[in-house]
């Protein structure tokens, strides 16, 4: 492998980068499609919202034009007057706003998920110096939104030609409505043109979203040499890791080794696996798995029984059943007790005997 091939930032970024990046704020967001949402949010709200807001307003007009009639307007009262229209004009808007904060959150945790990164708000010189913001403004990326702009742009044109060119044999004979029709056809006509125009710009949003996933995944992406240090610094040297595993094995295949002899008898395959078995009644509710191997481990567990007296008996679909699905130090399943516990009256019955003959 040549140097420069393990220098290209050819793999994908392992978790603990991800984690990293997105403590920065460094995550893949489209801030279009919040921008879309909104707008088309907005309208919505409007939409079901629009009469009865209509109807408030004109009440609180006619309050404040009421007011006029006073016989003396002091600064107190205008004072009172304005606090109160602001406070009757906040509650008309209160649904707008409450449907617009819940669809903004609702947007940047289907796009990132909860992240908070206090980074983003810490200052730093870089985004103050002019040089650099020359070239965000002339990189691949800074070119990317120039032509996303000017797409924008274009569309919202041509969706405002389109509306208003449908629109044009409606607007001449509006002028002989009334006022209250007027308003009315005013805002049918602004909410299709709004409607028209977010359409076409989620289209954009979710193409700006793909390639905004894109790039966040080429910007994180490691060289082997990245990849290899990380995998050094966290979870330590590969050599270093390999020799720990084997020291644990052997640690554990030694205590093992010593639990055989503790065992009531051994169970074979006959050649090839070997498991070893411990019932206390007593102590436990069901016997225990001691130990097991396969080939060599297997011919050590059968050696350690001969020499201290523990009996061997060759069953060969128990032993398997045994060795596949019971770890060592577990208790046998449920459905392996009537076959093991044969096997124990078998042995305990030739102990007994065995006990006869020395008296």
């Amino acid at each position: 492998m040549s140097d420069e091939s393990f220098g290209e930032r050819t793999e994908p970024a392992t978790p603990r980068k991800r984690e990293k990046a997105r403590k920065r704020g460094q995550v893949a967001k489209s801030q279009d499609m919040n921008t879309v949402a909104l707008l088309l949010g907005a309208l919505l709200i409007l939409n079901f919202y629009s009469d009865a807001l209509i109807k408030q307003i004109s009440a609180l007009n006619v309050q404040l034009l009421s007011s006029l009639h006073v016989p003396e307007l002091t600064p107190s009262n205008i004072k009172y007057y304005a606090s109160y229209g602001m406070v009757l004009l906040f509650q008309m808007l209160m649904p707008l706003l409450a449907g617009l904060f819940i669809l903004a959150v609702a947007v940047n945790l289907l796009q990132v998920g909860p992240a908070l990164s206090p980074e983003v708000f810490t200052p730093k010189p870089s985004r103050f110096n002019p040089i650099n913001g020359f070239k965000r403004m002339f990189s691949k990326r800074g070119i990317v939104k120039l032509i996303m702009s000017l797409v924008k742009i274009v569309v919202i044109a041509v969706v405002l030609y389109w509306t208003v060119k449908d629109k044009l044999d409606e607007i001449i004979p509006a002028v002989q409505l009334d006022v209250k029709q007027i308003m009315v056809y005013i805002g049918s006509s602004s909410f299709t043109l709004g409607v028209r125009i977010g359409a076409v710009l989620l289209v954009l949003a979710i193409l700006d979203y793909v390639y905004q996933r894109w790039q966040y995944e080429e910007d994180l992406k490691m060289t082997k040499q990245e990849v290899k240090d990380e995998m050094k610094r966290y979870e330590g040297d590969p050599k270093i890791k390999e020799r720990r595993i084997k020291t644990q094995r052997s640690i554990a295949y030694q205590r093992m080794m010593q639990s055989v002899p503790k065992a009531d008898v051994v169970i074979t395959n006959p050649t090839e696996l070997a498991v070893a078995l411990e019932y206390k009644r007593e102590e436990m509710p069901a016997p225990r798995v001691v130990a097991k191997g396969a080939g060599y481990i297997a011919r050590k567990i059968r050696e350690i029984a001969v020499d201290n007296g523990i009996p061997i008996v060759e069953k060969k679909a128990l032993a398997q059943a045994l060795y596949k699905s019971v770890e060592v130090g577990r208790e046998i399943p449920p459905d392996l007790y009537q076959a093991v516990a044969e096997i124990l009256a078998y042995v305990y019955e030739l102990d007994r005997a065995g006990a006869a003959r020395a008296i």
